[in-house]
C-alpha cells in the first residue's frame, strides 16, 4: 500500500533533476520518465486516479514530440556548395541551424540562377511570388524610368 508513494518520490527526483539539464535532450528523457513515474501513482492510487493520469500522458506525449524534433534537427546536414554560401551568407548569422536552412529550401521550391551583367533580375510591376537572394555580385534596383530607388 504505502509503497505506491515512492513513485511520486522518484518521480519529482528525476524531474529535479530533468530541470537542471542543459542539453535538452536530457531534460525530455529524463522528464519523459519522471511523468511516468507520476502516472503510475495516480493509477496505483485505491481509487486510480484517471484524469491525472491522462494529464501525465499528454506530457509523455509532447516530450516525445520534442525529442523527436531535437533528433531531427541533430541528424547531420549535407549542403551543397551552392547551399552552403547560401546558408554562411544569408541565414547562419540569423540564427538559423543547417536544419531550419534545409526545411526551408525543401517548402519553398527555390530555384538557383546567376544573372549576367546588365540583365534584369525583376522589373517594376511585376507580379512577383518568390523572394530573390543575392549572395553574390552587385545589382542595383532602378525604377521604370531608370532612376535608382534608393
Amino acid at each position: 500500500g504505502r509503497k505506491r508513494h515512492y513513485f511520486v518520490h522518484a518521480g519529482n527526483l528525476i524531474f529535479l533533476a530533468a530541470i537542471n539539464q542543459t542539453d535538452m535532450m536530457n531534460l525530455r528523457a529524463l522528464s519523459i520518465v519522471a511523468s511516468a513515474f507520476g502516472i503510475a501513482y495516480n493509477l496505483l492510487q485505491p481509487v486510480p486516479l484517471f484524469a491525472p493520469a491522462a494529464w501525465g500522458m499528454f506530457f509523455v506525449s509532447c516530450h516525445v514530440y520534442y525529442a523527436g524534433q531535437l533528433i531531427k534537427e541533430r541528424q547531420h546536414i549535407t549542403l551543397t556548395p551552392e547551399e552552403e554560401e547560401v546558408y554562411e551568407k544569408g541565414f547562419l548569422r540569423y540564427g538559423f541551424t543547417p536544419r531550419q536552412f534545409t526545411d526551408i529550401l525543401e517548402h519553398a521550391h527555390c530555384v538557383w540562377n546567376t544573372f549576367r551583367s546588365g540583365e534584369w533580375i525583376h522589373r517594376e510591376g511585376d507580379r512577383r511570388e518568390e523572394v530573390t537572394l543575392l549572395i553574390s555580385g552587385e545589382a542595383e534596383a532602378v525604377n521604370a524610368s531608370g532612376g535608382f530607388m534608393w
